[in-house]
């Protein structure tokens, strides 16, 4: 009976992150919170008025996002609000 050949890899070295793609990554969550935060703080607000339509919601959100430095994105909006 043969015994079956092993190979020790516990001295590899392991794998560097990368740190720009972490950095990348951060900076993207920290995008979308912002723009998540501003969506809900109009939110907070406009919740029961009467007349106040989808377009009015979409336009106090791009100067809420304004004044406070976050960079509007549709896409993003559609998708936090859809």
């Amino acid at each position: 009976m043969a015994a079956e050949l092993v190979e020790n890899h516990s001295s590899a070295a392991s794998p560097q992150e990368r740190k720009e793609n972490s950095d990348r990554d951060l900076l993207l969550v920290r995008c979308a919170y912002e723009k998540e935060k501003s969506i809900s703080k109009v939110s907070d607000i406009s919740v029961g008025r009467s007349d106040y339509s989808i377009g009015d919601f979409a336009e106090d959100v791009k100067r809420t996002c304004a004044r406070e430095g976050v960079d509007f994105d549709n896409d993003t909006f559609n998708e936090l609000v859809g």
